[in-house]
């Protein structure tokens, strides 16, 4: 599904970040859940039973360790439409299921989001 990918100039972290990410109220943030664990796992069984939910994006970084430098790589496809990853939330904060890499994504990371087509 994803077509292509490219090192982009991020964003600083509060711009892409929800605001609650930074109060000191939240203590663990737990942003990806493995899609072959998911279900088995305490940190997400209940969730996963109850609370499932679809994130729309119109793509995804990816961060490839260079040395000590971290390169963003932005994931989108090529017409630009957005796709929906599969992911679980519960109050304030959600969470996005991955998956195996794909041939394209391999190239940085072995995961990547489990992204579902939209029709």
């Amino acid at each position: 599904m994803l077509q292509r990918y490219y090192t982009h100039e991020c964003p600083k972290q509060e711009d892409r970040c929800p605001p609650w990410l930074f109060s000191s109220s939240v203590k663990t943030i737990t942003i990806n859940a493995r899609g072959d664990t998911v279900a088995d796992k305490p940190t997400f069984r209940s969730v996963f039973k109850k609370r499932r939910c679809l994130v729309l994006a119109d793509g995804y970084y990816e961060w490839l360790r260079e040395g000590k430098a971290k390169l963003p790589h932005l994931y989108e496809l090529d017409d630009g439409r957005p796709f929906a990853l599969a992911g679980l939330w519960e109050g304030d904060t959600c969470t996005v299921i991955t998956t195996d890499a794909n041939e394209l994504a391999v190239r940085v990371h072995d995961r990547m989001p489990a992204i579902l087509p939209i029709y």
